[in-house]
């Protein structure tokens, strides 16, 4: 018996059977398969985040807008200067287009990659998502293709964004 305890058991050596790994594949299978539509899911809400976020920052540039203007303003969404960077404009009256003069000037806050102000989700210097009537009757409104709420708006009645399941431009 001893000499079989220091040899070692000869059948110790073959590794795993074809069984053992599927078992392993099939129980990895499963994890992923709970795993990715949740880690989907809390993308899509943090696209959301940043688009409610987006829009708040707005809802406050508008508010001191009023009080400085008592025309309505132009909001523009431009793809800046650097590759990837959109910035929110607000243009006051005469103005009608950012400029590397005015950029600073009318430069409200950086805009999240993927938000949007119109149902096709273009990114160009054309874009409109308010309805600016007067101080206290004024509405802005974004959404996030890649989001689950779809469209956020803040008004001159609310300072937080609220939230529309479609991408219907609330403000219209």
């Amino acid at each position: 018996m001893a000499r079989r305890i220091w040899r070692g058991e000869p059948n110790r050596d073959r590794g795993f059977s074809l069984v053992e790994l599927l078992i392993v594949v099939i129980v990895l299978g499963v994890l992923a398969c709970i795993a990715v539509p949740i880690f989907l899911s809390q993308r899509a809400k943090a696209e959301d985040a940043q688009t409610q976020n987006d829009v708040v920052v707005m809802g406050r540039e508008l508010s001191a807008y009023w009080t400085e203007y008592a025309s309505a303003p132009t909001i523009l969404l431009v793809d800046s200067f650097k590759p990837g960077e959109r910035t929110w404009h607000l243009l006051p009256p005469g103005v009608s287009s950012v400029t590397a003069g005015n950029f600073y000037d009318t430069l409200v806050a950086g805009v999240s990659e993927h938000v949007a102000v119109n149902n096709s989700g273009a990114s160009d210097q054309t874009l409109w998502a308010a309805k600016l009537i007067s101080k206290s009757d004024w509405c802005f409104w974004a959404y996030n293709p890649r989001g689950k709420q779809g469209g956020f708006w803040v008004t001159s009645a609310t300072s937080a964004a609220g939230a529309e399941g479609s991408s219907a431009n609330k403000c219209a």
